[in-house]
């Protein structure tokens, strides 16, 4: 029943191309009461996770006679759960989503089971995947642990209408500096408007991992290749210090969730 239920959890990763297998579901751990036509898949609530919740009877369900029991959280719980379950190997979950964040050590624990069978499928090509999703998602090892079903990356987005209102230019490579004094200016350009809205939720997902693409923009970096604390160094850029200066009167207040579908 085992290598049967380690082909439904690859299967599953194979269909999503977003979610990592448990080392444990294929390992000898069990999780769906002995019924190796399910899976427990345990995912986070951004909108397009709950739609492939939603496409998985008639797309997957339909053709596999796999069930897919879900489980979805906000991000900062499903990572707490994910970090709990991978941890103890408690086998109550088959399949998660997982970030190029967490792959490397959780892969390097034993934690996952290796994706390659997917990666090696014939109806699947790897080389649609973006290089770089693919080197973020593969072990020290040399083994692929995770499909990317979507990929984010920080960018500047701006009204034009706003801007041009104001008689306000955005400059094609602006610095942070240059957006806070933009901000400031469009600030208040209509009633109840904010010049600018950035994550602020507490969460590595909710604000740390687009914060630090704003410290490398500075030149700084959390920690050396000794993992040295630098990001507090006297010679360190601070970006983490002087943004909230021009945050705190110019972002937009009661952020909706990053992913939530108005955010």
């Amino acid at each position: 029943m085992r290598s049967k239920m380690r082909a439904a959890s690859l299967a599953a990763g194979a269909l999503c191309l977003a979610l990592s297998a448990s080392a444990c579901s294929g390992a000898g751990g069990g999780t769906t009461a002995g019924d190796q036509n399910s899976i427990n898949v345990l995912m986070v609530n951004n909108p397009q996770m709950e739609d492939l919740q939603k496409l998985t009877a008639d797309n997957f369900t339909k053709d596999t006679g796999i069930k897919v029991n879900y489980t979805i959280l906000p991000e900062n719980d499903v990572r707490a759960k994910i970090s709990q379950e991978f941890s103890s190997q408690a086998g109550q979950y088959d399949v998660a989503s997982l970030s190029n964040y967490e792959i490397p050590f959780y892969s390097a624990n034993k934690w996952l089971a290796p994706l390659d069978s997917v990666a090696n499928d014939a109806e699947f090509d790897q080389d649609d995947i973006l290089p770089a999703y693919t080197a973020s998602l593969t072990g020290t090892d040399g083994k692929l642990y995770g499909e990317p079903f979507y990929g984010e990356s920080s960018f500047l987005m701006y009204r034009k209408d706003i801007l041009e209102a104001k008689g306000l230019t955005m400059p094609e490579k602006p610095t942070w500096d240059e957006v806070a004094e933009i901000a400031a200016q469009a600030d208040g350009a209509a009633p109840g408007m904010k010049g600018i809205c950035l994550r602020g939720q507490p969460g590595w997902g909710q604000v740390f991992a687009p914060l630090t693409t704003v410290v490398n923009t500075f030149g700084g970096t959390w920690f050396d290749k000794d993992w040295n604390a630098k990001v507090n160094s006297p010679n360190s850029p601070r970006p983490q210090s002087s943004i909230p200066n021009w945050c705190a009167s110019t972002v937009k207040q009661a952020l909706p969730r990053p992913d939530s579908p108005s955010a």
